[in-house]
């Protein structure tokens, strides 16, 4: 009888030590996506049977972290998101929660919260707070965040959906060198219009649906033709003749974009 008593202990502590392993994060013990993920579809429930309930979902990223990764080591880059993490974890309230993802990417839930300046007010503590510095190993490291802000509501069918408009605004924040950035429905909409644009762009390398216009250089002194401008024009199937003033997503991890001109030297 011992040995079973003591054989079902250990059964119920492995099984607690799997379930704990599957929602959290193995660094820095916080919830991982799975509980967090878990937490707003139990939220979005309480928003439609609760009018009066709000709720905003905080996503974060920490600023050239890739950068300080290569130049102090992943051990340090570790050592760094484990200080984060804590002082994250330090300004939670009671029945708010804080998760990391992967890398440096974190998520808060600001559970019942008044209107959105309740989490705006929340979000400028939280890069105040990232902003002071670290001190690892002896060396004091200074990084910054970006945040994207998401205000939960009935309207959402998904938890997922939540994190995904928090994720968009939190890169809108970052392209525009921002503390934060609430998320709006057009941020979506344009997400979706250049993901389309990218993929039907790579269709019209194969199709052969780029077409050259040369626009002459006059050279002002002389009145005289100096060389020709090569312009890529695109015969977009739908949307016609593309101009090349027309911009197009080149990395989404960046955001960076250029415009689809083609510029030839002077002959």
């Amino acid at each position: 009888v011992a040995e079973l008593e003591k054989s079902g202990h250990a059964l119920r502590e492995s099984r607690e030590k799997f379930k704990h392993a599957a929602y959290h994060d193995a660094l820095t013990q916080l919830p991982n996506r799975n509980l967090f993920t878990d937490t707003l579809k139990f939220l979005l429930e309480k928003t439609k049977q609760t009018p009066d309930f709000n709720f905003a979902v905080l996503f974060l990223d920490l600023n050239r972290f890739k950068t300080m990764n290569d130049s102090l080591g992943h051990a340090m880059g570790d050592k760094l998101i484990l200080h984060v993490g804590k002082r994250l974890s330090n300004m939670m309230r009671e029945g708010d929660l804080v998760g990391r993802f992967s890398g440096d990417e974190f998520a808060i839930i600001l559970n019942n919260i008044k209107n959105i300046d309740d989490a705006t007010a929340f979000a400028h503590r939280v890069a105040k707070r990232i902003a002071e510095p670290f001190t690892l190993n002896g060396r004091q490291v200074f990084t910054s965040v970006s945040i994207g802000i998401a205000l939960g509501n009935p309207k959402y069918k998904e938890a997922q959906d939540v994190l995904r408009d928090a994720d968009i605004a939190m890169y809108y924040a970052k392209e525009n060198q921002k503390e934060y950035i609430i998320f709006d429905q057009k941020m979506h909409t344009r997400a979706v219009t250049l993901l389309q644009l990218e993929t039907d762009l790579r269709y019209a390398v194969e199709r052969d649906e780029l077409e050259m216009y040369y626009q002459p250089i006059i050279g002002l002194d002389e009145v005289k033709l100096e060389g020709f401008e090569a312009l890529v024009r695109w015969n977009h199937p739908q949307r016609g003749l593309v101009p090349p003033n027309e911009f197009i997503p080149v990395s989404e991890d960046t955001g960076l974009i250029i415009p689809m001109t083609l510029w030839i030297l002077r002959t």
